[in-house]
């Protein structure tokens, strides 16, 4: 093992507050001494100061890459809640060519265990350790452009950069990203499904642990490759809460179309700012536009079953100490 376990993040200033959660939570809870380095185009000093100022309740290395935007070839974002700094992702292998292993993590997640467990999955002759997503990407001819049906989600990677470094070099990923872009949903995350295909480590649920866990009667794929044991596992006890889409946990706190971690969030944004940030966050959030708002979702919500089993799991993951 180095003497550091290498972690990049790309972000950008707006995302800096989520980061600076994740970079906390890992470090925080992390046995072995990590290096995070930041993937950027243009970070300012106050946000640099922000990630800087961590050290000062966890020990951890620190870098920051700055990137230029025209590394990535002209890859397009298409989503309105992912920035382009995600793209820079592709770039690690050749930005750090004196690495042969590195976790990638999004901003948008709070570790929970030891990321030291993580790193020391096994990824030989693999491009990276991934985790399987419930979601299945509904895109015309998927079979002959994905080589894989069990598609990950690319927010947590293992990535094997020596492997990756001499198969699969930069701008292969910019020819898929083109050759595909108009069919793509879900921007690069599809770009590194199509390019891994079935070369990739699939790791335990619990390193990528998504909202779409947290309904309990939903309807796996029967291609899925976790067990249902699996998945109530990765419920109660997530190594990594991973907060998808747009309701994040700043933005929907609590409620009904929250995340049920959405106060380990809080926790550590507590221990970054020194501050109580949930009962704040709580109170400024508009719960009767949010309840509406779902109600005009699913206008029958009340008689279904669905909804009484949802809040039965959403009180069993609740966080006491905030």
């Amino acid at each position: 093992m180095p003497s550091s376990i290498p972690c990049f993040l790309a972000i950008n200033d707006s995302y800096i507050q989520h980061a600076c959660v994740a970079i906390a939570s890992a470090a925080y809870n992390s046995k072995s001494r990590l290096a995070f380095h930041i993937l950027n185009s243009s970070l300012s000093p106050e946000s640099k100061a922000k990630i800087e100022s961590i050290k000062e309740i966890c020990e951890f290395d620190l870098e920051f890459i700055q990137i230029d935007k025209n590394l990535i070839g002209g890859m397009q974002i298409k989503d309105e809640h992912i920035s382009i700094e995600t793209c820079y992702r592709l770039l690690i292998p050749t930005l750090c060519p004196e690495l042969e292993k590195a976790i990638y993590l999004d901003a948008d997640i709070v570790v929970r265990h030891d990321l030291t467990e993580l790193w020391e999955e096994d990824v030989e002759g693999r491009y990276a350790g991934v985790v399987e997503d419930f979601i299945r990407v509904k895109i015309k001819d998927y079979d002959s452009i994905f080589p894989s049906r069990r598609y990950f989600n690319a927010g947590v990677l293992l990535l094997n950069l020596k492997k990756i470094r001499e198969e699969f070099p930069f701008v292969r990923f910019v020819e898929i990203e083109r050759r595909h872009r108009a069919v793509l949903r879900h921007q690069d995350q599809d770009v590194l499904n199509i390019a891994f295909g079935g070369n990739v480590r699939y790791l335990p649920l619990k390193w990528n642990v998504t909202f779409l866990l947290f309904n309990p009667k939903r309807k796996f794929p029967k291609t899925l490759g976790f067990t249902m044991a699996e998945i109530v596992a990765a419920r109660k006890d997530p190594g990594i809460v991973h907060y998808i889409g747009s309701l994040k946990p700043w933005i929907v706190p609590c409620g009904f179309m929250s995340s049920p971690y959405a106060p380990e969030y809080f926790k550590y944004l507590d221990k970054v700012t020194k501050r109580k940030n949930y009962a704040e966050a709580v109170s400024k959030f508009p719960r009767v536009r949010n309840f509406l708002i779902y109600w005009n979702r699913h206008p029958f919500f009340f008689i279904r079953p669905k909804t009484y089993a949802q809040l039965k799991v959403r009180q069993s993951f609740l966080i006491d100490d905030i």
